[in-house]
């Protein structure tokens, strides 16, 4: 298929070849046959994603702030890396179209194969001919609704919100700053409501458009009191929505003297959000910022996970004001094929976004596509993948391609000369292209199952959302793959004793990406303590900081914190003890609401373990330190930079970048691999970590010690 992508050295969106993506669960597979290009949005990100990284710092001076930290806590190299892989990631253009439904992923109802939709979502209902959306981002279209006419669905629905947070009733009149097609959009939903409507914006062009269709005032900002005074005997603006995008701070100072006493200024564009007291309170104004398509945006259960609201508690959802906005096209009571100034293929990218930047009168550009495609659900790199034949090259394949993957793994194995990097498979098109390209696979695609039929492929590795692990380690072990798991194993206790029965008949052929035993402190402490027999206390102290708002961190089913990171520290634990668990006592740590945990374990030779995870630390603080005692020797590591070790009447003590094994990890991989078709990294210690994970939540669910059984 065919899809707009905009790479930081290209000067506008460019129309790739990407393989076609298959239907995902709770997702619409749509065949697009019309997008929207929002000038205003789009041009901004374009140009964002065209500056220098200098540019990109003044503008985005958080993301700055995120990335000394980062470097602070876990290294500049590191940092680099992930930075520099963030850096090189293409901007995926669009986020409104309409078209047919051409697959449906699990779980999805509602809808069936050939019904005409529109659907919204940034990086979901992009510039492409297949997209998968989230089914609360989709909704069907009126029959008398064309598709160029529901590809406006989601600025609709973003000023239909716009209106609906600023609450003015009919005949009430209402100024609206900024007549871009946000702006255009909200004029005519305002119109259609019975407002008076007063329109404000410097260009002739968009006030023109604005008189020609809906049955308003319109004036330049200079005149804008005057006119407003004058249209209202005096008294000034009931409401007053800003729609414009700018970065002025005077911006509301304009709006609020428009207003009369005691109105409403709702901010809907991108603006300064920078209120000036005195006339605010002199006025007693109210100051509303609208949230983008409304209820339900930026909530993950609500947008991904298909869990909609109550209509009884949540009238007007992201997806019921979508429907909205499509009614008021279809009952006529809202034009919106008079705002289309321009229409052009796919492959003009050039020539569309070349207009938007170069045409003031430009206001919607849409792209229109065929009703049909040739099917490609491979796409390979001009060249082969890297490397030769040879009985003793190792053929990998990935199956995800996530920033982890992406930034670390991925990176690691293509630097190998004894690797050669095959296939990799991604949910998303486009991350399973720039993988391909990045690290130099023979070819990318979305659909797993040819790299399960790939017998050029000796080693898949598994690196997608944890909830999909066991089940896809599963698929590869029966297909005859060794396996590299990234942790966790498992997010269910069933499925872990799945799998574990899997590799019991399978044989030793899988390692799970529990990297920190292989790292040098690691081993280096585990040499120390070879030859002490006597019960062990180790301490370690995680500073892991507030979970991100999005991400597998927050989301509860990628089976969250405890299961997908402290999984690590056990399974270190476990490691430098050299004992199975035996009982788990958790508590948490912090606020109701925090994440942090206190975690003890206790092992079958008298050995201890606290994990301490806490999340509400400075962020100064290094986030890994590690101590252990027992038999008259004390060691300790320091995130993964230095360790020390007191032993007998000698002190031992190393310095080093950060390493915390992701390279050792591979380097006995892949010798494994290459003399016994095996696999290194104690899988029964994997099994028992991840059990303990299990224990843990049970402890923290019940408030008591729960025992663990070794699985021997």
């Amino acid at each position: 298929m065919k899809q707009l992508l905009q790479h930081p050295r290209e000067r506008t969106p460019q129309a790739v070849t990407l393989p076609d993506p298959v239907p995902q669960p709770g997702c619409v597979l749509i065949r697009t046959r019309a997008s929207l290009i929002s000038s205003g949005t789009e041009r901004a990100s374009v140009q964002m994603a065209r500056a220098s990284l200098m540019e990109k710092a003044r503008r985005r001076p958080d993301l700055v702030r995120q990335v000394l930290h980062k470097a602070r806590t876990e290294g500049l190299v590191p940092t680099w890396q992930k930075a520099r892989h963030r850096l090189d990631q293409p901007l995926v253009p669009g986020y409104s179209c309409a078209g047919t439904v051409v697959g449906l992923g699990e779980g999805v109802s509602g809808f069936r194969i050939g019904d005409r939709v529109a659907a919204a979502g940034q990086n979901l209902a992009s510039h492409a001919e297949l997209t998968n959306v989230p089914v609360n981002l989709v909704c069907r279209l009126p029959e008398s609704v064309g598709f160029d006419e529901g590809a406006f669905v989601a600025v609709g629905a973003i000023a239909l919100h716009g209106v609906r947070t600023g609450s003015p009733l009919i005949g009430e009149t209402v100024a609206v700053v900024g007549l871009g097609l946000l702006g255009q959009l909200t004029a005519r939903i305002l119109s259609a409501q019975g407002c008076r409507v007063i329109g404000i914006d410097p260009s002739d062009s968009r006030r023109r458009a604005a008189e020609s269709n809906v049955h308003l005032m319109t004036a330049a900002p200079e005149n804008a009191i005057h006119v407003v005074q004058q249209a209202t005997g005096g008294l000034g603006a009931d409401a007053v929505i800003v729609c414009a995008a700018s970065r002025s701070e005077n911006i509301l100072a304009e709006a609020a003297a428009l207003a009369r006493d005691r109105a409403c200024i709702t901010v809907v564009g991108a603006v300064p959000v920078v209120a000036p007291r005195e006339v605010f309170y002199r006025k007693e104004l109210q100051l509303r910022v609208s949230r983008s398509y409304g209820p339900g945006r930026y909530d993950a259960a609500y947008e991904q996970r298909g869990v909609d609201y109550p209509e009884s508690y949540v009238r007007w959802t992201e997806n019921r004001n979508m429907q909205a906005f499509l009614q008021l096209i279809a009952d006529k009571r809202v034009d919106t094929s008079s705002l289309i100034t321009h229409r052009f293929k796919i492959e003009e990218s050039d020539s569309a976004y070349g207009t938007i930047e170069s045409e003031e009168q430009a206001l919607a550009v849409v792209f229109e596509y065929p009703p049909e495609s040739e099917p490609l659900p491979v796409v390979k790199r001009l060249a082969s993948g890297k490397r030769g034949e040879g009985r003793d090259i190792i053929g990998v394949g990935f199956w995800g391609a996530g920033a982890f993957a992406g930034s670390v793994l991925a990176p690691l194995l293509a630097s190998r000369s004894d690797v050669r990097l095959v296939g990799v498979a991604s949910r998303t098109p486009v991350a399973a292209d720039q993988a391909m390209r990045q690290h130099r696979f023979a070819y990318a695609t979305c659909t797993p199952e040819r790299l399960l039929e790939d017998h050029d492929i000796n080693l898949l590795v598994i690196a997608t959302p944890h909830h999909l692990h066991a089940a896809q380690a599963m698929a590869a072990l029966k297909a005859g793959k060794s396996v590299f798991l990234e942790k966790p194993m498992a997010t269910e206790p069933g499925d872990l004793r799945e799998l574990a029965a899997m590799m019991a008949e399978c044989g030793p052929r899988l390692q799970v990406g529990f990297n920190r035993r292989f790292s040098p402190a690691a081993t280096s402490l585990d040499a120390a303590f070879a030859d002490v027999r006597d019960p062990k206390t180790l301490v370690y102290r995680v500073a892991a900081g507030p979970a991100p708002e999005s991400g597998w961190m927050s989301d509860p089913a990628s089976g969250g914190r405890i299961k997908g990171e402290i999984c690590h520290f056990i399974d270190t634990a476990q490691y430098l003890i050299g004992s199975w668990p035996c009982a788990v006592r958790a508590e948490q740590l912090g606020k109701r609401d925090s994440d942090g945990v206190l975690i003890t374990l206790r092992f079958t030779d008298g050995s201890t373990a606290t994990i301490i995870y806490v999340t509400d630390h400075n962020r100064r603080t290094p986030k890994e330190s590690l101590e252990i005692f027992g038999g008259g020797v004390s060691a300790a590591i320091d995130d993964y930079r230095r360790w020390i070790v007191h032993k007998g009447g000698r002190t031992i003590e190393r310095k080093t970048r950060q390493d915390k094994g992701h390279r050792a990890q591979f380097d006995a991989l892949i010798a494994r691999l290459r003399t016994e078709d095996a696999v290194d990294g104690d899988p029964l210690a994997a099994i028992c970590a991840t059990d303990v994970t299990f224990a843990v939540h049970e402890s923290l669910r019940t408030g008591a010690t729960v025992e663990v059984s070794p699985w021997l």
